[in-house]
């Protein structure tokens, strides 16, 4: 991976908003998340495991997919605001969690169709942004 995405992914710890990584194919994504693994970065797939990381210094990072739940949607919005509220289908009530964001870094991996054909519109929700040029 480039040097630029590694001053990305150091650039990205300790913000107050979700983080984006653009690529053009799986095969990119990939190689993304081996990097961010490299780099110490966990996959969390799970709104609420994801909730619980932010609470505590963390490095994770979120796969973009074309069915995205609405639970990670609400993440990446509320993610900015000081306060995440997700409901819990098992125990049939909401979790509040309050980001702590200094040593935190939230990335989330998209293949630049995926994002077009999405139903959720993320681009505006979304801090720094790198676009991959392999």
């Amino acid at each position: 991976m480039s040097d630029d995405l590694i001053k990305f992914i150091k650039c990205s710890i300790s913000q107050k908003e979700v983080s984006l990584v653009i690529v053009k194919s799986e095969t990119e994504i990939q190689e993304v998340a081996k990097t961010l693994e490299k780099y110490g970065y966990n996959g969390k797939y799970n709104t609420l495991e994801i909730i619980k990381a932010v609470s505590q210094p963390s490095k994770i990072f979120i796969i973009f997919k074309e069915n995205i739940s609405k639970d990670i949607y609400d993440f990446i919005i509320q993610y900015p605001t000081g306060q995440i509220e997700i409901y819990d289908q098992d125990k049939l009530k909401s979790e509040i969690v309050t980001p702590i964001y200094k040593d935190v870094s939230v990335i989330l991996i998209a293949d630049e169709n995926i994002i077009n054909k999405s139903q959720f519109s993320i681009l505006e929700k979304i801090g720094l942004t790198y676009r991959s040029n392999l």
